[in-house]
């Protein structure tokens, strides 16, 4: 028995080890996105706007696509305001990622506003990318809010927590903007996990807004990146039509996720080979381990078989009796081997685990596993007892004497 569990729990932790290193798996859980075109003229000294309306109307077009969402951003200069960044700082220079001298950079910050280490960035995006940001949260912001600007997302990396920074209203202006004296003031709604743009200034949390309030206060913003899903992932097709529209652009960077799964299925495919190999060995030697004790089993129990055919008992209710104790056996073992296999899964999981994928544990492949093992030790019992069905009560009583 424990050998069967014991090969059961391996073989559940090799296909949680190959499900950590599936390339879809972790690529569906890295990127929001099938392709992502960014523009590469943001940041540096000569910005220019590489998207217009028609080239996203034309993105829009091909067949196959499933939504554009369109993110732009501009750098803001945002005062020191204790109330609201006050405990963020504060843990920020108390971190492995201080930037330096917390006194003498905080009086910098205060005399100097407008200085790059405290520049934010204020991403604007669409309503597709709102909806798919706030359903991760907890605590959805108000669409509505959202969209008149009343409100706004909240990006960080550096600290743990909310810092006391939720609900507080944050002072902001953009040096690019129609106005750029004018101080906007935003309501910090909820902080988010992953950043949805790409570029980033200071060490003031970004902004996300909506896209309708962005271009209020900016007018004609620069547009940094276009995130297209396609209706069918990794469609070779979809982004071959994509490709060629910005494949003499050099002031457009194409970055996807089926240029990534062509580069990591080679590792995906020998993690596989070698898991599925190993599991198979293992399984193999559990089962004929499980054959040779079930063979020497049922000889040694001739004489009791014989006794119970001798006060009435039918092979067929002897079939029956192996049955249920071939049942009872491989059920015993499949929960032995859960007792295990689920915990040290996860524990190897966890270590496997470098892109950050929630861990799964694989149903369908273990409810094949633990059906195939039943039905192995169901048979392999009865046609190891059917060896004895042409032998006579009287021949079994006396073999068992030899």
């Amino acid at each position: 028995m424990c050998s069967l569990s014991l090969a059961v729990s391996l073989f559940l932790i090799i296909n949680v080890v190959i499900y950590a290193n599936n390339a879809k798996n972790i690529l569906n859980h890295s990127y929001d996105y099938d392709i992502r075109l960014l523009n590469q003229t943001l940041l540096s000294d000569n910005e220019e706007q590489v998207f217009n309306s028609d080239f996203i109307e034309q993105i829009k077009s091909i067949d196959g696509v499933k939504d554009v969402r369109v993110l732009k951003s501009a750098t803001a200069v945002v005062p020191y305001q204790e109330n609201v960044y006050g405990e963020y700082y504060k843990e920020l220079y108390a971190s492995r990622y201080s930037p330096g001298n917390y006194e003498k950079d905080i009086e910098l910050y205060k005399k100097q506003p407008d200085h790059y280490y405290f520049n934010c960035r204020v991403v604007g995006i669409d309503e597709v990318e709102f909806e798919k940001i706030n359903n991760t949260l907890q605590n959805p912001l108000d669409k509505e809010k959202f969209k008149n600007g009343e409100i706004a997302f909240v990006s960080k990396t550096f600290t743990q927590g909310d810092n006391g920074i939720t609900g507080k209203k944050v002072e902001f202006s953009i040096p690019t903007a129609l106005n750029p004296d004018k101080k906007e003031i935003i309501e910090l709604g909820a902080i988010i996990d992953d950043y949805p743009a790409y570029y980033s200034a200071g060490y003031t949390p970004d902004l996300i807004v909506s896209n309708d309030f962005f271009d209020k206060i900016m007018g004609q913003p620069l547009i940094e990146m276009i995130k297209i899903d396609y209706d069918e992932p990794f469609s070779k097709n979809v982004e071959s039509s994509i490709k060629k529209l910005v494949v003499n652009n050099k002031l457009i960077s194409a970055e996807s996720k089926l240029d990534s799964y062509s580069e990591m299925k080679n590792s995906e495919n020998q993690i596989t080979v070698l898991g599925g190999s190993l599991g198979i060995i293992i399984m193999l030697l559990a089962i004929s381990n499980y054959l040779n004790m079930m063979s020497e089993s049922i000889q040694n129990r001739s004489k009791e078989f014989a006794i119970l055919e001798s006060i009435g008992m039918t092979r067929k209710q002897i079939k029956k009796m192996i049955v249920f104790e071939s049942l009872g056996y491989s059920i015993l073992s499949i929960v032995i081997a859960l007792i295990i296999g689920l915990p040290a899964s996860y524990l190897v999981f966890t270590n496997f685990n470098i892109y950050r994928i929630p861990y799964v544990f694989p149903v369908i492949k273990a409810l094949l596993l633990f059906i195939t093992i039943i039905i192995v030790c169901v048979v392999t019992s009865l046609f190891v007892f059917s060896k004895s069905k042409s032998e006579t009560i009287i021949e079994l009583l006396r073999k068992d004497e030899v």
